[in-house]
């Protein structure tokens, strides 16, 4: 992917990053966005396992294999700051997973500073 992604020359070029897919894949999620970092441009925050037959199932943020205690750490490393989207597609609860991933996310970013 990467050799792909540097191989286009004209026009701007961005990725939509989903560890979930990483996951799905059968690769750890920072060690894919350490290797394309620099082509991402927007992070899909979702969750998932992989499965035995090699296909992945969706999980609310914290309840699959990501690591976002490494994996948040890594974008503020890469100095990313495009945008973070929560997001659910499959379950019967997205909208109360969504809020969860949403405080989840939110506790384990660095909080600014006071005063």
């Amino acid at each position: 992917a990467e050799k792909l992604l540097a191989s286009v020359t004209t026009g701007p070029l961005q990725i939509a990053f989903d560890p979930a897919v990483a996951v799905f894949c059968g690769s750890n999620a920072v060690n894919a966005y350490r290797d394309l970092y620099q082509y991402v441009g927007y992070v899909r925050a979702r969750d998932g396992i992989r499965n035995a037959d090699y296909s992945g199932t969706e999980t609310a943020v914290g309840d699959g294999v990501v690591e976002w205690d490494e994996f948040l750490p890594t974008l503020i490393e890469a100095d990313y700051t495009g945008w973070v989207c929560i997001e659910r597609s499959g379950g019967d609860h997205r909208s109360t997973d969504v809020l969860r991933g949403v405080a989840r996310v939110k506790s384990l970013l660095p909080q600014p500073a006071e005063g």
